[in-house]
């Protein structure tokens, strides 16, 4: 059980909060712009619930587009410029996880067009266990078509001439890796590949998500979504 009086939540215009697992930390959510079905950017503040105050050393960037606390303890993870850091000290820097990310090219930790809208996968494809963290990246390629705003779709700015790059039909779905990255050593990461059972087919990767802190259960599903493996990976002393 916590308190925040709501005079912390109007001084930032907060819309939303999310709690840290041990309850000392609070986020608060405000500047909400949506982007797709899903998908979204907001800010966020850190509130010290112990000592009544905001943090305010290495504050957070704007325009976060998805952010988590860790299973335990009090811990970040999120989605900048279509990045992933982390942050393990909430009066520290961030650490890159990701360098990659591209708008309408690489997405680090959420979803593309295509699997935010055709594979109906939630807005965060990215699942934290304890000492592990297991984002995946997409990759359009080049197989793009323009696609103008719809119900769905929002400009973040009236004077954005852009909505959505979308593949063109019969394209090649994205190309999508998943990795293992060790959370105390950022640049430890291990790709986990599809089997081979589906590995050769236009595919998408479905559920993924922790069995145990040693076992990955990833599901992987062909382009018609009528054929699917489900694939359980082990760690042992070193390797997925």
């Amino acid at each position: 059980l916590f308190c925040l009086c709501s005079t912390k939540q109007e001084e930032k215009q907060a819309s939303g909060f999310l709690v840290a697992p041990d309850q000392l930390y609070v986020l608060l959510e405000s500047n909400y712009s949506k982007l797709w079905r899903y998908s979204y950017y907001a800010s966020y503040h850190i509130y010290d619930l112990a000592n009544k105050r905001f943090v305010e050393d290495s504050p957070l960037p704007h325009e976060i587009q998805y952010i988590t606390w860790s299973p335990s303890d009090h811990n970040l993870a999120y989605v900048y410029e279509n990045n992933i850091y982390l942050k393990p000290n909430l009066t520290g820097p961030a650490v890159n996880v990701t360098t990659s990310g591209a708008y309408s090219q690489v997405y680090n930790g959420i979803p593309d067009w295509v699997y935010e809208g055709e594979a109906a996968h939630p807005r965060c494809r990215r699942q934290w266990r304890r000492s592990y963290l297991a984002p995946k990246i997409s990759d359009l390629g080049t197989q793009l078509v323009w696609h103008g705003p719809s119900g769905d779709s929002y400009l973040r700015d009236p004077t954005e001439a852009a909505a959505c790059w979308c593949l063109q039909a019969g394209a090649p779905n994205p190309k999508v890796k998943l990795f293992v990255v060790n959370v105390a050593d950022p640049d430890t990461k291990t790709q986990i590949t599809a089997v081979p059972e589906i590995a050769d087919r236009d595919n998408y990767l479905g559920m993924v998500t922790w069995a145990t802190s040693d076992r990955l259960c990833v599901q992987w599903l062909s382009r018609h979504q009528n054929y699917s493996v489900l694939s359980l990976c082990d760690r042992d002393s070193i390797n997925w």
